[in-house]
């Protein structure tokens, strides 16, 4: 196991079994979701590449938030903002 403190890291922190990590990403899911559809756009001729980008930005805040800055991090990153573009495109069941 690497020398956790050299990195700046919480050596008292626990590492998350799977089913804690699913849960802690589901909290971060609706946090990025809550937070995307808060957002108050001031000029709606903005492009889809500059909306992906903040979308992009919000999302590895929101992970980095969650698991700190690191190899858990950069290992849910993708899947984070996978699930993140599924519930975006996903029809509305309400």
């Amino acid at each position: 196991m690497k020398n956790l403190a050299s990195k700046n890291v919480d050596i008292n922190i626990k590492p998350l079994c799977v089913n804690e990590a699913i849960n802690k990403l589901a909290g971060t899911f609706m946090q990025i979701q809550q937070t995307l559809d808060s957002i108050e756009i001031h000029d709606a001729g903005y492009s889809k590449e500059f909306w992906e980008e903040v979308e992009n930005a919000l999302i590895t805040a929101a992970v980095i938030k969650a698991f700190g800055i690191g190899k858990k991090s950069e290992r849910y990153l993708g899947v984070v903002k996978k699930v993140v573009r599924e519930l975006n495109t996903a029809p509305s069941k309400g």
